[in-house]
């Protein structure tokens, strides 16, 4: 639903969920948002591990640990940019 407000022109200001919120009075791209999301799902599942991931020969759990922990520091100091809407 929001990505169809989006796409129609609406400025979206603000998102949220359990954990906390993202607000700016410019306007949010919301298209890097569920790029982040994705990105953190991503990161969350070689994280917990599991049947997938121990079947590769490189895999151990450790690696999942380090990545979630950088993910979590680095895509914060990565700023949302603001499109234009016309």
């Amino acid at each position: 639903m929001l990505e169809l407000l989006y796409k129609d022109g609406y400025k979206v200001v603000a998102v949220s969920d359990y954990q906390g919120d993202i607000y700016s009075s410019q306007g949010l791209d919301i298209l890097s948002i569920r790029q982040y999301s994705v990105g953190a799902f991503m990161v969350w599942a070689i994280a917990i591990g599991g049947k997938p991931f121990i079947s590769i020969s490189w895999y151990h759990p450790i690696y999942g640990s380090i990545l979630i922990v950088l993910y979590t520091v680095v895509i914060p100091l990565i700023p949302l940019e603001k499109r234009k809407l016309s």
